[in-house]
C-alpha cells in the first residue's frame, strides 16, 4: 500500500489526503514535511547526505540529514 502524505493549507489546516509519489510531482501540493538539521556549532558544521540514485524524487542530489512525512495523525515532533 502507498504511503498517503496529508495535504494542507497555508495555515497547516488538514484539506486531503494524497499518494506521496503523486505529491511530488508538478504542480506538487502543499503538504506535510519534516526535515532534520544536524548542525554542529563549535566546527561549523552541518550533517548533509547524498540522496540515493534509486530515489523517485531528486536522486543523488546533496540534502539535509533527513526528510519525511509524518503519517497521517502522527505529530511533527514524533514523527521527527
Amino acid at each position: 500500500m502507498a504511503k498517503k502524505v496529508v495535504l494542507v493549507d497555508r495555515d497547516d489546516n488538514v484539506v486531503g489526503y494524497k499518494e506521496k509519489y503523486e505529491a511530488h510531482h508538478n504542480p506538487a501540493p502543499l503538504h506535510r514535511a519534516i526535515s532534520v538539521v544536524i548542525f554542529d556549532k563549535a566546527h561549523k558544521k552541518m550533517l548533509l547526505q547524498k540522496r540515493s540514485k534509486e530515489k523517485p524524487t531528486w536522486p543523488r542530489f546533496w540534502s539535509n540529514a533527513c526528510c519525511t512525512h509524518p503519517f497521517i495523525g502522527e505529530l511533527y515532533k514524533s514523527a521527527a
